[in-house]
């Protein structure tokens, strides 16, 4: 017999599941203000874990460096993260998206993570589910943002040079 309990899970690893892929679709076209769009997501998250502490979005556009969007209420120490999963959701070749969600307890996100992968259809080699501590505390923000704008400026000089 089926719990409450376990149906809101499902649920909420449906409705997850729907964002995430609406958000990489998103990134795919091009057309995204990421800052706004990871609302729903985080909002989501926050549901889905008693303890959630902080969700990272980590972007790349083809060969740039990457750019990583932490969501948090307000800064996260190391000590504070208990538990964490990576999801990997690249849309094609040259979009990658990986999403990591901190908890502040452990194993509460194990079964998440799991029906995430289960409703998203990806292999289970997109699960990272001990991705590790983060090296430094989790700061709110947009974070290599300068770095990806220097490389995307060049990427598109080079190409206007190419035509």
């Amino acid at each position: 017999m089926t719990t409450e309990s376990e149906n809101s899970g499902s649920l909420m690893a449906s409705v997850l599941a729907a964002d995430l892929a609406e958000l990489t679709e998103e990134l795919a076209s091009n057309a995204i203000d990421l800052p706004a769009a990871s609302t729903m997501v985080e909002r989501d998250f926050r549901l889905a874990v008693r303890s959630f502490l902080a969700l990272t979005l980590t972007v790349g556009i083809g060969s740039g460096p990457p750019v990583t969007l932490t969501l948090a209420a307000g800064p996260v120490a190391v000590h504070e993260v208990a538990s964490a999963f990576s999801l990997r959701l690249d849309s094609d070749a040259m979009t990658r998206l990986t999403v990591t969600c901190y908890a502040g307890r452990r194993d509460v996100l194990l079964e998440l993570a799991n029906d995430l992968v289960s409703a998203l259809g990806v292999g289970p080699t997109a699960l990272d589910l001990q991705p590790g501590l983060p090296a430094h505390d989790l700061v709110p923000g947009l974070h290599g943002l300068d770095r990806f704008r220097a490389s995307f400026e060049s990427e598109g000089a080079r190409r206007a040079a190419d035509h």
